[in-house]
């Protein structure tokens, strides 16, 4: 498979990035009170509780496939018993992979190989567009920063096609904004959420 990212961007930078955005995700997990699972969020079709499941689960899909471990099986629902502890240690598999083996090689997820700069960006896109999600749901503040913004996008870009828009697909349409919106907004936008 082609790598399509631009590498413009070091790996080391790339890393520490996605570094910061599971970091601050972790905290976002460790942030949810019992009593809102089971609020709505602004994805349709997850609850607190099936987000912060989904969440949970693709973080060990990607880890697996970083670090090269065992493919992990990614199940329809998975309730995590200590959400931020399982997603923090699956992070620290990601992210000791990524330093030993380095982004100029293929990794399996779930549908195949992709680069690994791929899905380092795609992990990046996930997390910051879930974690507003989970922010926005249970009333955190939203940690992440503009300068991850444009990995994210670059991750998604791909994904994002009009083809997986709009109703019964895995995402919504595009929100447009200004030519003034911040970084993180244009994204959040571009991945169908109104983050205006």
């Amino acid at each position: 498979m082609t790598d399509t990212t631009t590498p413009t961007v070091s790996p080391e930078a790339e890393l520490d990035a996605l570094d910061r955005v599971l970091t601050a995700t972790g905290d976002l997990l460790a942030g949810v009170r019992p009593e809102q699972l089971h609020d709505p969020t602004p994805c349709p079709d997850y609850d607190v509780s099936a987000l912060v499941g989904h969440v949970v689960a693709w973080v060990r899909v990607f880890a697996s496939g970083l670090a090269e471990g065992e493919p992990v099986e990614q199940p329809d629902v998975f309730v995590a018993d200590d959400p931020a502890a399982e997603f923090r240690a699956a992070t620290a598999q990601a992210l000791d992979g990524v330093r030993r083996l380095g982004l100029d090689r293929e990794v399996h997820l779930t549908s195949g190989g992709v680069p690994a700069r791929s899905a380092l960006r795609m992990m990046i896109g996930e997390y910051v567009a879930h974690g507003w999600d989970l922010a926005t749901a249970t009333g955190q503040p939203v940690p992440y920063t503009d300068d991850v913004a444009d990995l994210a996008a670059d991750g998604m870009a791909p994904m994002l096609l009009d083809e997986y828009r709009g109703p019964g697909m895995p995402f919504a349409h595009a929100v447009p904004v200004g030519d003034d919106a911040r970084p993180l907004v244009r994204f959040l936008c571009f991945t169908g959420r109104d983050a205006r």
